[in-house]
């Protein structure tokens, strides 16, 4: 019997992702440049991120950039204390080096304020 992989509308694949997951995974910024370039994009404009670091619990956080400063050698990045749901992340103020990925969030995305 021949395996045969079933492609649905929207998937690009014969695994079954679709192409706006893989667009999504695309839009993270990794790289250290890339990573404070969107943060303070977010400062700047007050529009929402996603935030990946273990620093600040499990999965990533949707919150927005209060500032940017330098302490010492490293750069400290200051969140909003609250995240797009609410919630009070674990910490506010996170080293750039702990941030593993960034992602802006633009799609129905609006500013943050409270």
């Amino acid at each position: 019997m021949k395996k045969t992989n079933i492609i649905q509308a929207g998937d690009e694949s014969p695994t079954g992702k679709s192409s706006l997951f893989k667009q999504a995974k695309q839009k993270f910024s990794k790289i250290r440049k890339g990573i404070l370039k969107q943060l303070a994009k977010s400062k700047e404009s007050g529009s929402l991120i996603a935030v990946n670091s273990p620093g600040l619990g499990e999965g990533t956080i949707v919150t927005a950039v209060e500032d940017i400063y330098s302490s010492g050698a490293e750069e400290i990045v200051v969140l909003k204390w609250y995240d797009i749901n609410g919630h009070l992340p674990s910490r506010t103020h996170v080293s750039l080096d702990e941030i593993l990925e960034v992602c802006p969030v633009t799609k129905g995305s609006r500013k943050f304020s409270f």
